[in-house]
């Protein structure tokens, strides 16, 4: 009995569906947005760089966001969504972090990208303040980010049984507003904070997500 032998065209190709295929055009947008955002600035940036640097057209582009703002928001979701990831898999690997887990929760959470996001989310801001679509844009992505921030925390505790006297909604915004302060405190004056204020941010946010209160 002949057995035919497997050829390269029987293997798996990923059919390209129209919502495969809208998906990712929108990714490649991201991308793109990630580099031309980064190097000429919110306000500098323009559709046509993003669209020409993903290989599209600008229609594309509005086919896949409403405009500047969205993409902008999106660009910067994706970079938040990313780094709660990893702090994900770090806390799922060991859930209470110990002293060489600090090192790698450092650099998720200190700035040391080619791309500044403090600078340009503070660019963001002050634009989104006199523009009120803008700012409902942001304000809705701020709500998601803590919400994300929230669920990493109630997941946190249900993994170590413990009962919080503050809420995980309390501590997922104190989180945000920390380590936002400090990110801008360090574009300000950098060298006045002391060294180990990450570090010590971490303290406060791991002793947070154990839970503020007693071990039941």
């Amino acid at each position: 009995m002949l057995t035919r032998m497997p050829r390269a065209s029987d293997a798996a190709v990923e059919r390209l569906t129209p919502e495969r295929r809208r998906e990712r055009t929108r990714q490649h947008l991201i991308d793109a947005g990630v580099v031309v955002f980064g190097q000429r600035g919110y306000h500098g940036a323009s559709l046509d760089e993003v669209a020409a640097t993903a290989g599209f057209t600008k229609g594309a582009v509005y086919s896949n966001f409403k405009g500047k703002d969205d993409l902008f928001v999106a660009v910067l979701e994706q970079q938040v969504q990313g780094q709660l990831a990893q702090v994900e898999a770090l806390l799922a690997e060991r859930p209470m972090p110990v002293e060489e887990d600090y090192a790698v929760m450092r650099d998720l959470l200190t700035p040391q990208y080619e791309v500044n996001w403090t600078v340009l989310y503070l660019e963001f801001v002050l634009y989104a303040l006199r523009n009120p679509s803008a700012l409902a844009m942001l304000a809705a992505y701020r709500r998601r980010t803590r919400d994300a921030v929230e669920r990493l925390i109630l997941k946190t505790w249900a993994s170590q049984d413990f009962e919080a006297e503050l809420s995980a909604r309390t501590i997922a915004t104190i989180t945000l507003a920390l380590f936002g302060g400090i990110d801008i405190e360090r574009l300000v004056d950098p060298d006045d904070l002391p060294t180990p204020i990450t570090e010590d941010a971490l303290t406060f946010i791991i002793a947070a997500a154990r839970g503020f209160g007693e071990a039941v």
